[in-house]
């Protein structure tokens, strides 16, 4: 399974990193994010005069400087080239993506963008803002979750799952 992982954090948000290492399990992963903090972007565009940066880190990790939505859109048109990856999944978020949370998400607009391809996509978050948050309930559980979402995914293109993890030891 090849598998896109973004997140509105940016590349260097610890909920990416332990998304990154629970998602290995189930295939190759590509990390693909911005470079900065973009919470609140929904499925906004990086467009405009300047051209996108793009930076290659090795073992699968590259970060753009742009928002969620469009580092998917990079990734499916220039790093898997069309030949897109089998699921979209963004986060882990620092924060709730619940309720009206949920309409304003660069987590969620992410995972719609994938979406809107025809890819399953899932956004994952956790509910505390803090930068060095435990990741533990959702390391021991995601894995879980995930293969349950992917053994019984609608066959209606178009949809997206929003999971999110309280904060509780």
């Amino acid at each position: 399974m090849r598998i896109l992982i973004t997140n509105d954090d940016g590349y260097q948000a610890k909920g990416i990193k332990v998304l990154a290492d629970i998602m290995k399990q189930f295939g190759e992963v590509t990390v693909i994010a911005p470079k900065t903090h973009q919470s609140g972007m929904s499925m906004a565009v990086s467009l405009g005069f300047k051209q996108i940066a793009h930076k290659d880190l090795g073992e699968g990790w590259h970060y753009v400087d742009a928002t969620p939505a469009s580092c998917v859109k990079f990734g499916l048109n220039t790093i898997f080239d069309g030949n897109y990856p089998d699921v979209v999944v963004s986060g882990i978020n620092h924060g709730s993506n619940a309720s009206t949370a949920s309409c304003y998400s660069g987590t969620l607009g992410a995972a719609m963008e994938g979406a809107l391809n025809g890819i399953p996509a899932i956004g994952v978050s956790l509910d505390t803002l803090h930068p060095d948050a435990d990741f533990s309930a959702v390391a021991e559980r995601f894995g879980e979750i995930f293969t349950m979402l992917m053994q019984n995914w609608p066959s209606k293109h178009g949809l997206y799952y929003n999971v999110n993890f309280p904060y509780i030891p």
